[in-house]
């Protein structure tokens, strides 16, 4: 909890000196809640450690106060309009949606109240997402599984993204290519290429002809080493 400039200053620096080498910050919950001068020297102060800034923003006001101070991606996003996509592109950050959660649980939500905020959700990211690839922002993967169960279904993401306005190579792109360079790693994770850790999946058939196979991996290799074989 941070009131302040300097609190927010002091904050950073202590996270870092504790060993994260990520800072998230909430830009809003439900209203702002972080100012821009606030954020602002959050962002200076992780950037100076090459620490990159993450912003959960679900309001407008939000999103755009986090963008004004420098953040490196913007997590959900759900009450984006243009004017912010916009900025998002000039400004060069990445969205990072979280939709797979919605897109699959929305039918079983028990509260009316709740089903009805995640309906229209998934109604504006369907209007969101095509205006993203429209722009050229870039877009990473993030799940954001809110129970223990839900771990462990990244798939779900990749999927709901194909169904939300994203073609399937473009959705894995965010997974694979997108995701390591938001978190500053192209150098070793991302893609197959010489040099960089041999982290491989494999599935039985082409997900870009059907993406749902990627939620049965049959073949895990982590570093070289084979974690899961079934076609032994």
């Amino acid at each position: 909890m941070i009131s302040g400039v300097d609190d927010a200053r002091r904050a950073v620096r202590e996270q870092i000196g504790k060993g994260a080498d990520l800072i998230k910050v909430y830009a809003d919950w439900n209203y702002p809640t972080l100012t821009v001068e606030e954020m602002s020297v959050i962002v200076e102060e992780a950037h100076k450690a090459r620490r990159k800034v993450a912003a959960h923003a679900t309001t407008s006001e939000g999103m755009r106060n986090a963008i004004t101070a420098g953040v490196d991606s913007v997590e959900h996003g759900h009450g984006a309009s243009r004017q912010d996509l916009e900025m998002m592109k000039d400004k060069g950050v990445y969205w990072v949606p979280t939709m797979g959660y919605y897109f699959y649980r929305v039918d079983q939500v028990k509260s009316p109240e709740a089903r009805k905020y995640m309906q229209e959700v998934l109604q504006r990211a369907r209007q969101n997402i095509p205006i993203a690839r429209e722009l050229g922002i870039k877009i990473a993967n993030g799940f954001d599984p809110s129970d223990a169960e839900s771990h462990g279904q990244n798939a779900h993401e990749i999927i709901a993204m194909t169904k939300l306005g994203l073609m399937p190579i473009e959705a894995i792109r965010t997974a694979t290519i997108a995701a390591a360079e938001l978190m500053g790693w192209q150098d070793k994770v991302g893609s197959i290429e010489p040099g960089k850790y041999a982290d491989i999946i494999a599935v039985q058939g082409d997900p870009l002809s059907d993406i749902n196979v990627l939620e049965h991996v049959g073949f895990v290799m982590k570093g070289a080493d084979v974690i899961k074989n079934d076609w032994r």
